[in-house]
């Protein structure tokens, strides 16, 4: 029984020797390359693992492990060697984004003697954080003026605002009260222009003096279209009996007009299908029958607007 104690002593007791002696032959260093830096700035840290040559040895790679930096690129360097110590070395850009004013790290890393891995852990150095700006634009140029710079005066909004409203008040009242002017100009010069335009045929009907039957039915269509210019009674498109009744009806002509007119489209009608010759003589005189009743009642119709207004 004491010689199993005994043995189970020196067991764990040359167990415990050979890890030490194990963990004394591996050596870890994790350094900056520059002790302070800004916010933002890509620093360099060296992360060197001295081993036995014939162990085998792994960095940490990516993770979060390297909180609070952030991994720019890693650069591993070509191991030396020298009395069977091997030196690896991984060279880590990084940055930080944190206002801390002081940041370190704490990596961890792996190696493998025989037929085992052990995982170990290493801290670095400090690295100060420089809060100010690291250069700042140049002032720009003072430039002083002789002339003081005018200042606008903002426009009196309410002011504008009543004047709109006046504005808006005179124009109605001038609406208001020029509306029958306004009326009246209009009415008379669509009348005046309707006037001349039957006055310039009835002229140019002269062109047909040796064509009765020609000259009569326009003398007739230009009298029918003044007397009903919206076509309202159709005047245009009776025969000479019916415009008997019809003619009645226009207020503008009295019955003495009318049976002249009736006439005029009888004379009409006798050359264009009887073909009876009429005269240049009396054609004319038709004319101016007709004429003289249309002129009157354009002198009508201005006095009838001149009335109204």
């Amino acid at each position: 029984m004491i010689q199993k104690l005994i043995y189970s002593f020196f067991v764990i007791a040359f167990g415990s020797m050979s890890g030490k002696l194990l963990a004394q032959s591996v050596h870890a260093e994790l350094h900056f390359l520059q002790d302070s830096a800004y916010v933002g700035e890509v620093v360099q840290m060296d992360f060197v693992i001295s081993h036995p040559q014939d162990m085998m040895v792994a960095f940490p790679d990516s993770g979060p492990v390297f909180k609070p930096f952030e991994i720019v690129r890693l650069e591993p360097k070509l191991t030396h060697t020298q009395n069977g110590i091997s030196n690896d070395t991984l060279r880590i850009h990084l940055r930080t984004l944190f206002l801390y004013p002081f940041q370190f790290l704490k990596l961890p890393f792996a190696y493998y003697p025989e037929g085992d891995s052990i995982y170990s852990s290493v801290q670095s150095d400090t690295l100060i954080i420089k809060k100010q700006v690291i250069s700042l634009a140049p002032p720009p140029p003072f430039k002083s003026r002789e002339s003081i710079i005018p200042v606008s005066t903002p426009p009196d909004y309410r002011r504008l605002g009543i004047m709109g409203l006046i504005g808006l008040l005179v124009l109605a009242f001038l609406i208001f009260s020029l509306r029958k002017p306004v009326r009246e100009y209009f009415s008379r010069r669509k009348v005046k222009r309707e006037w001349a335009t039957c006055n310039k045929n009835l002229r140019q009907l002269s062109k047909f003096l040796d064509k009765p039957a020609t000259y009569l039915d326009l003398l007739n269509q230009y009298w029918k279209s003044y007397l009903d210019p919206r076509h309202s009674l159709s005047l245009r498109s009776y025969t000479t009996s019916e415009l008997m009744h019809h003619l009645s009806q226009l207020t503008e002509i009295n019955s003495e007009q009318q049976q002249n007119l009736l006439q005029v489209a009888k004379t009409g009608d006798q050359a264009i299908y009887a073909g009876e010759n009429i005269s240049p003589d009396q054609l004319q005189q038709l004319k101016k029958s007709v004429q003289g009743i249309l002129s009157q009642v354009f002198k009508n119709r201005l006095n009838a607007i001149s009335r109204k207004t």
